[in-house]
């Protein structure tokens, strides 16, 4: 059975509440470069399977246990992951534009050159995640949890930061929250930004 089998299987087993179909739930699985834009995945378990170079924009992955995969390079323009596991998730060069994160857990996911560009991270939870030249511009953070997390080279223009926590016990080591050279914060001063505007 291939892929495409198994998420038509995994639909009729959400639309018939179990009775039929199968759930989707496969770990390991090797995904590069595969197209799922627009697919409904909620609810299906894959963790530690790779998506790098896959096309995902619009699809939804609401609760879906995503822990440990990686997502290199991958589309995931406007994506559904509320309440999604992303726990241990490697997000490298991706595109998160528009994606929905809210109550997503990415505890210890690694986040390098994403773009996170107005995404809804409400009460999100990045427990010692690292973020490495990521953007959370016009991002909402609202209730977001970053305790333990690190932040470099992180773009918070425009970003809604009320209501954010745990920036007290990050490491933060850059940020940018302008374009002026004057907007580039480092270290303390960084620290001490942040801690003044959630």
């Amino acid at each position: 059975m291939n892929f495409m089998e198994e998420i038509e299987l995994h639909g009729r087993w959400r639309d018939s509440l179990g009775k039929e179909g199968a759930k989707l739930s496969n770990a390991d699985l090797d995904l590069a470069g595969i197209d799922l834009a627009g697919q409904n995945l909620s609810g299906a378990e894959l963790p530690g399977s790779i998506f790098d170079g896959a096309r995902l924009s619009g699809v939804d992955f609401y609760t879906c246990n995503l822990a440990s995969c990686s997502f290199c390079n991958a589309d995931l323009t406007n994506a559904v992951l509320t309440k999604a596991n992303l726990d241990y998730a490697t997000i490298v060069d991706c595109d998160l534009r528009g994606a929905k994160l809210f109550r997503a857990s990415l505890a210890h996911a690694h986040l390098t050159r994403a773009d996170l560009l107005d995404v809804d991270l409400r009460h999100a939870y990045l427990h010692d995640a690292v973020l490495v030249e990521t953007s959370l511009r016009g991002a909402i953070l609202d209730g977001a949890t970053f305790a333990g997390a690190t932040l470099s080279g992180v773009h918070l223009e425009n970003t809604q930061l009320r209501g954010a926590r745990g920036f007290d016990t990050a490491t933060v080591n850059d940020i940018h929250i302008g374009p002026a050279p004057g907007d580039h914060l480092v270290g303390s001063q960084a620290r001490d930004w942040l801690l003044r505007n959630v």
